[in-house]
């Protein structure tokens, strides 16, 4: 386990970090391909952690099927629709982690996903008032893996960078926490983002009991 003393404040991902999500992402992908008769061969999780904005653009590149000037609105219903039809998991122990951590020091939400979907999202995990700040799609200029929805969450809470710990799921995610130049442990062991991270767990409940007492304790 790393030190980390000098934390002042923890920042949480949301999909596939709190929640067991990211396949919501890759069915809202799929529906939005059936929809316009598209049989391509995509790897979804290269957009896990990336904004809908982005994923359009990339989308767009990749096959001029996608061309649509309402492929992000039209991608972020078929998510937020996917996700009101099957509402994911919490994943084991996060709930109770994040009110715990908010005890001890300044918490923040980073998503890429849209405002709408995240306060469903947030309301399913019974946070809606734990976090000090939430930063979504649209509110910074660009997203993960670009630092600056991290760094916006810092500024938010009067913090500098190197103080705030990061959970992370996506590549996309961690490399932008690493970019902010904040340290990260990575939510899944096998996960894409695992092995740039500090440190990898499967879930929150893997940490050890005095972990939270650690943090802000050089």
């Amino acid at each position: 386990m790393d030190d980390y003393g000098q934390i002042q404040g923890v920042l949480f991902d949301l999909d596939g970090t709190l929640l067991d999500s990211e396949g919501l992402t890759d069915r809202a992908i799929a529906r939005v391909m059936q929809d316009k008769g598209l049989h391509i061969d995509v790897d979804c999780s290269r957009f896990h952690g990336v904004t809908w904005k982005e994923t359009a653009e990339t989308l767009i590149a990749l096959d001029a099927g996608f061309d649509d000037p309402d492929l992000e609105e039209k991608l972020q219903a078929s998510f937020h629709r996917e996700m009101l039809d099957v509402p994911p998991q919490e994943i084991p122990g996060a709930a109770r982690f994040v009110r715990s951590v908010a005890g001890r020091c300044s918490t923040a939400l980073v998503s890429s996903s849209h405002r709408e979907s995240v306060t469903v999202s947030v309301h399913r995990l019974g946070l809606t008032d734990v976090f000090a700040t939430w930063v979504c799609a649209g509110d910074v200029p660009r997203s993960k893996p670009e630092p600056a929805c991290y760094l916006e969450a810092a500024s938010r809470l009067e913090i500098s960078p190197q103080h705030c710990l990061v959970f992370e799921d996506s590549r996309a995610g961690v490399h932008a926490a690493l970019a902010a130049g904040m340290p990260v442990i990575a939510i899944g062991k096998q996960g894409a983002g695992a092995r740039f991270a500090s440190q990898a767990i499967d879930h929150f409940d893997e940490l050890p009991m005095d972990f939270i007492a650690s943090l802000g304790t050089p």
